[in-house]
């Protein structure tokens, strides 16, 4: 009786494995996809909520502190991804020409869509913050 149940088991386990690889494979497709069409407008939705004040995110925050210090955004930015492309790679992460492609064009678009949606010095706080710097 063991026995049969452990067979079951197996099976199951093997379809699991075998619907997961399937659903993983779409899910890369579906996200490759995404990562093409969402490339042109990330530059200006980032200009938009960085330069309206709004927060940056995690890598926004990190891009922007570096930014301050003389660093091309563009450079600044194309190396964060970079970084973050390299380290999900070698966690076992799939790289698609989707992922690669926003990887090295998000800085330069972030660059000139930042610098014409920034809104100035931002005085509501201390009123001692300066814009954010655009270094070439």
């Amino acid at each position: 009786m063991l026995g049969r149940a452990d067979d079951h088991a197996g099976v199951a386990r093997r379809r699991l494995r075998l619907a997961g690889q399937r659903i993983g494979a779409q899910a890369d497709a579906a996200v490759g996809a995404v990562d093409d069409q969402f490339v042109p407008v990330a530059g200006p939705g980032v200009g938009l909520y960085i330069g309206a004040r709004l927060g940056p995110g995690p890598r926004d925050g990190i891009m922007t502190g570096v930014a301050k210090r003389g660093h091309s955004i563009r450079v600044v930015r194309t190396g964060i991804e970079l970084t973050a492309l390299l380290i999900g790679w070698l966690l076992g992460g799939s790289v698609g020409i989707g992922t690669v492609l926003f990887a090295v064009t998000i800085g330069p678009n972030v660059h000139f869509w930042l610098d014409r949606f920034d809104m100035g010095e931002d005085r509501s706080a201390s009123g001692d913050t300066p814009s954010i710097a655009v270094a070439d």
